[in-house]
């Protein structure tokens, strides 16, 4: 004898038909994983969006010499030596009058900091720089545009003619952003 009756409760039944029913979101990671994602992520957002507005320094690097005072009359400061350095020509476009200049002089690279006080229009070639500037030594030795610097401090060292200058010019900001995505 067989009975149609259920042996499961009809409330139970239902129960189940419910559950079934409900969907529900699957967890793929842990709420606490989740929060740290989150957080880590927010603070790379606003990392990025603070490092928009930060700007990295763009400098020109060259080398040159201290200079007689009678070579360069019209740009000598009285007691103030003047730097003359010799650039490539096509790297000169972006230094203008009065950028700060930060010099190493000498073998020991003493740290001075000077003005730019003239670019020269004209690009020199080695023998006539080396003659209009009155240099002794091999100082150039590709066509170059001279940019005349004097320094900034009052109370310099005793620079002597014909030493050997290493310099660093500003010639713009680049935003850090533009660093990261460079080919």
């Amino acid at each position: 004898m067989r009975t149609s009756r259920s042996i499961f409760r009809a409330r139970a039944l239902e129960e189940y038909r419910q559950q079934q029913e409900k969907t529900e979101d699957p967890r793929f990671l842990p709420r606490t994983l989740l929060r740290i994602f989150y957080l880590l992520s927010a603070i790379f957002l606003l990392t990025g969006l603070l490092a928009l507005g930060k700007e990295n320094p763009v400098f020109l690097n060259g080398s040159g010499v201290v200079l007689a005072a009678d070579s360069v009359n019209r740009v000598a400061e009285r007691g103030h030596p003047v730097i003359g350095l010799f650039l490539p020509a096509w790297d000169t476009s972006q230094v203008h009058t009065g950028a700060e200049v930060q010099l190493e002089v000498g073998p020991t690279g003493l740290p001075l900091v000077g003005r730019v006080r003239h670019v020269e229009a004209k690009v020199l070639g080695p023998a006539e720089a080396r003659q209009r500037y009155r240099l002794s030594q091999a100082v150039i030795s590709q066509p170059s545009r001279a940019v005349l610097v004097t320094l900034v401090a009052t109370d310099t060292p005793r620079l002597s003619t014909g030493e050997a200058v290493r310099a660093r010019i500003q010639v713009g900001t680049q935003s850090i952003l533009s660093l990261l995505f460079k080919k």
